[in-house]
């Protein structure tokens, strides 16, 4: 099946049979890391779009900014948790 046409009950079958088994089973000092480093990724998401928030840039500017690089630590917590 193609990975783009994937039915709702096939990805929770998909899910509950491969990456969460993968997880729940998996090593702690291994989740403890992941768990580090998703908290340092929106605390750097977070402090960069204060950062801009701080600029003096036109308001509507200023709110897109602050919500495209709050959007990077979001996204680097899903890569860095990516199963191979």
């Amino acid at each position: 099946m193609n990975d783009a046409c994937r039915t709702p009950a096939n990805i929770a079958e998909l899910l509950s049979k491969d990456i969460c088994m993968k997880k729940a089973t998996g090593k702690w000092w291994k989740l403890l890391i992941l768990g580090f480093l998703a908290g340092a990724f929106i605390g750097f998401g977070g402090e960069l779009a204060t950062m801009i928030g701080l600029g003096e840039t036109p308001i509507g500017v200023k709110k897109l900014l602050m919500g495209s690089v709050f959007s990077v630590g979001l996204m680097l917590v899903v890569i860095a948790g990516k199963d191979k």
